[in-house]
């Protein structure tokens, strides 16, 4: 693989675990509204649930920058992203505003979801502890 198509595989692969960096920051730093929400979803055990999910987002995101074990942690991550897009983004249950925000971020969540193939596909590139 050529060093210019690896430094661009890298890039993609730092811009989508950004991603899931903030979305783990956010729901350690608002814990408690998080789970607030995931029980109005109908999600039981949301502590449990919520810390996995954390886990997920920042290892996922670890994985992915890194170029460790990366095939498996962009797979991880994009079976992740169905059940999470199908509860947070079900734009079919609302109206008005709030169902095209919904779509929206659906729709921006299969375009990550369709990154994530990529990568899983791909593999890292030559910037990557996988290469080592």
């Amino acid at each position: 693989m050529k060093v210019f198509q690896s430094l661009l595989l890298f890039l993609g692969r730092v811009a989508i675990s950004l991603v899931f960096f903030v979305a783990a920051y956010h729901k350690i730093t608002h814990w408690d509204p998080t789970m607030q929400e995931m029980a109005t979803r109908g999600i039981g055990q949301t502590p449990i649930f919520l810390f996995l999910a954390c886990i997920i987002e920042f290892f996922g995101g670890i994985s992915l920058v890194l170029g460790f074990m990366t095939r498996w942690g962009a797979a991880i991550l994009a079976l992740f992203l169905i059940p999470v897009t199908l509860l947070f983004h079900n734009f079919w249950s609302f109206g008005g505003p709030e169902e095209n925000l919904q779509f929206i971020m659906f729709l921006k969540n299969a375009a990550i979801f369709g990154g994530l193939l990529f990568v899983s596909v791909t593999g890292p590139g030559l910037f990557a502890i996988d290469k080592k």
